[in-house]
């Protein structure tokens, strides 16, 4: 009896280290996406204007979207009840014009049309931030918050380095590879946890 409650404790251990990981791709996805988009699109609007104005203006948005979307979608998601859970239907309406947005960002043709793009881009990574926040507290106990937490956060360290480093070699090759490589990152990473949770 103990040596089966022994093994069945060590499961459950292993199965919370791994959820801890998995929880935390959807922080390596958001912080890629928007890591990319914060130091790479100023160098794409310049293409099109000088305006440091407009520039930080289109940057800028992400706040508004921040403060508008935010107290919507959360307490939404936390009253949505469906067969995918509560969370998951508003990850999964975001995932694809997340990566779809950040794939076509390097394409547009003019100003606005990227602005069109990039606002997008935002208002779909506010329908997914905030559910995906809220399964924390769905999925996990309160004693093991700080350690999800900290693997979150060196998971965000992790995408932060990456997409600027790796970003800044992609750019000097192809003007467009920072946003396709983020593109895919973002889907792979917050699907993942989409699909494994």
């Amino acid at each position: 009896m103990t040596q089966l409650t022994s093994e069945a404790a060590a499961r459950s251990q292993s199965v919370r280290r791994s959820l801890f990981w998995i929880l935390g791709s959807g922080a390596f996805g958001l912080a890629f996406s928007i890591t990319t988009t914060a130091a790479y699109l100023p160098p794409l609007l310049h293409r099109f204007t000088e305006s440091g104005t407009l520039i930080g203006l289109v940057l800028g948005a992400e706040g508004v979207f921040a403060l508008l979307l935010s107290p919507v979608i959360g307490p939404w998601s936390d009253t949505f009840h469906t067969p995918l859970g509560r969370r998951r239907p508003f990850m999964l309406a975001a995932l694809g014009p997340m990566g779809f947005c950040l794939l076509l960002m390097p394409f547009m043709p003019n100003l606005w049309t990227t602005t069109l793009i990039v606002l997008a881009f935002f208002f779909a990574y506010y329908v997914y931030e905030p559910p995906y926040r809220g399964l924390y507290p769905d999925l996990l106990q309160s004693s093991t918050y700080g350690r999800a937490q900290g693997i979150q956060h060196v998971l965000r360290g992790i995408a932060l380095g990456s997409a600027l480093v790796g970003g800044g070699f992609l750019l000097k090759l192809w003007h467009a590879a920072p946003f396709v490589l983020a593109a895919f990152v973002t889907v792979g990473a917050c699907g993942a946890t989409i699909l494994f949770v």
